[in-house]
């Protein structure tokens, strides 16, 4: 399982130092510079703006929408230039089953963006190679989403339109960790365990995760980081 920070670290010593335990970055906001042949991949910004707001389910995202959207091109061209994402994530509704509608709508448009596209130096070919991850919220269940009638245009399943899931939502939701992975199995798609602090580590490799990320090793330091590496170290390089 790869693991990944939040961009805090974007430039640090300190990421630098863990390159070799293959410890990576999740990019937000800041410049996505990831160090050769670190893992790394970009989120959509939601969840920080959710957190912000108190976690009030009725927000507006489109500005956020907007940020992650006008990033799309660099990552693109990095993915180009052999620089690629392991993933981005699909715009999304955090702690809210209506986010799958959300997802499935932006899906829409990304699809019909790059058919518009045109560009004869390559970039859109990059474009097209971002691996997606559909966030699954509070509210879904693997067998509902597993069970989704096909888009009506395409005739295709929304299982089939991404590479992987990021499992997102509460705690009390990351507990069906196993249906999402066997859900995962069946349609040959990667799983993403979002918020996955030092003590979750362990439950994310035993249930098989391909990669997990929290934003918490970040406010480490000293003997805390240090830990927290011997932590990685034995249960993710044992």
């Amino acid at each position: 399982m790869i693991y990944l920070v939040g961009e805090m670290s974007n430039g640090s010593a300190k990421l630098r130092d863990t390159l070799p335990r293959g410890i990576g970055r999740c990019y937000v906001e800041r410049p996505m510079r990831p160090f050769p042949g670190e893992p790394w991949f970009l989120d959509n910004g939601v969840f920080r703006a959710w957190n912000a707001a108190g976690r009030d389910c009725s927000i507006d995202y489109a500005e956020c929408y907007r940020f992650f959207e006008a990033r799309l091109p660099e990552v693109g061209e990095l993915t180009r230039r052999g620089v690629s994402p392991m993933f981005v994530v699909v715009p999304d509704r955090p702690g809210d089953a209506s986010s799958l509608w959300e997802s499935w709508a932006w899906l829409d448009w990304y699809e019909e963006t790059l058919q518009e596209e045109v560009d004869p130096a390559g970039w859109a070919l990059g474009y097209r190679q971002i691996p997606l991850y559909l966030a699954v919220q509070d509210g879904m269940t693997p067998q509902e989403l597993g069970d989704l009638d096909p888009c009506c245009e395409s005739e295709r399943h929304l299982l089939t339109r991404v590479d992987g899931l990021f499992l997102g939502g509460t705690d009390d939701f990351k507990r069906d960790i196993d249906g999402w992975r066997a859900l995962c199995d069946w349609w040959g798609l990667k799983l993403h365990f979002g918020r996955c602090t030092q003590s979750r580590i362990e439950g994310a490799v035993a249930a098989g995760c391909d990669s997990a990320d929290s934003s918490h090793p970040n406010r480490l330091g000293g003997a805390r980081w240090d830990r927290f590496l011997e932590v990685h170290d034995e249960v993710l390089m044992a």
